[in-house]
Parts: C-alpha cells; sequence; structure tokens
C-alpha cells in the first residue's frame, strides 16, 4: 500500500480485490468459455460475438486499471488515480445492462450454445462488478484526499 493513501487502503484493497477477479475472468474464464464455443462463436452475428470480446476487453482493462495507482509516475495523487477512469468501462454500465438485456429478450437466438449462455453470465457478472467500482470511486472522490 501506499504510504500517502493508508487513509483509503480499504477502498484501494477493494479495488485490488476486483481486480485479482478479472485477471482470473480473463485468463481463465472467458478463454475456456471461447474454447467450450469453438468456431460456432463465428457462426453467430458480430452482434453475438461482442459478448466474447467486449467481455474479455473489460476483463483486461478491470485487471490493469483498478489496481493501477500504486504507479506513482503515472497517478502521482489519488485524484489522478480516480479520475482516470472518466470515460471508461465504469462509465458505460447503462450501455453494457443495455447490451446484454438484448440477449435476454431474445434467448431463442443463442440458447444452443451453452458456452454462450455462460458468456452472458459472466458479462454480468462484470457488470455487477463495474457497479461495485462505481461506488468506490465515489467514495475516493469523497475522501480528503482527493
Amino acid at each position: 500500500m501506499r504510504p500517502d493513501f493508508k487513509t483509503v487502503k480499504a477502498e484501494l484493497e477493494r479495488l485490488e480485490l476486483f481486480a485479482t477477479q478479472a485477471n482470473a475472468f480473463n485468463m481463465k474464464d472467458w478463454p475456456n468459455l471461447k474454447s467450450d464455443c469453438g468456431s460456432v462463436l463465428y457462426s453467430f452475428s458480430p452482434l453475438h460475438q461482442r459478448i466474447y470480446s467486449d467481455g474479455r476487453d473489460c476483463a483486461i482493462w478491470m485487471s490493469h486499471a483498478l489496481g493501477a495507482y500504486y504507479d506513482v509516475g503515472e497517478y502521482p495523487t489519488l485524484k489522478s488515480f480516480v479520475d482516470s477512469f472518466d470515460g471508461k468501462w465504469v462509465h458505460q454500465i447503462d450501455e453494457l445492462e443495455e447490451f446484454i438485456a438484448h440477449f435476454r429478450r431474445h434467448p431463442d437466438e443463442w440458447k444452443s450454445s451453452w458456452a454462450l449462455g455462460e458468456m452472458l453470465k459472466l458479462y454480468e457478472k462484470q457488470i455487477a462488478m463495474l457497479k461495485a467500482v462505481k461506488v468506490i470511486l465515489v467514495q475516493l472522490k469523497d475522501s480528503n484526499l482527493y
């Protein structure tokens, strides 16, 4: 833990936990589901393929961004770290939920693929994590360090 961030240690540790989980999603879950889906994934529409590509991209981003406060060269202050999330995945939750809602409204489009259904579940888990991250970012903005 950075000594200058000790007063927000609990919040930053939660972000680190999310980063660790996102890394597991990126390194284990997304590749395994893509493998289970096989070439069937590419027989679906580009919209269906986005479940994998966006979901994996989000996991990669979370695994790096959520623990990046250690980099004092990039983030010399808590404000610079928190503000680095502006315009990123954490502020696109509504769009991500709408994207997933489309598939929940049309299950006949993907029910034939177990792996695609599991990708949707994983995508939803990541959205839940992003919601929690957004709350933590508000807490960090309310801190005296910000």
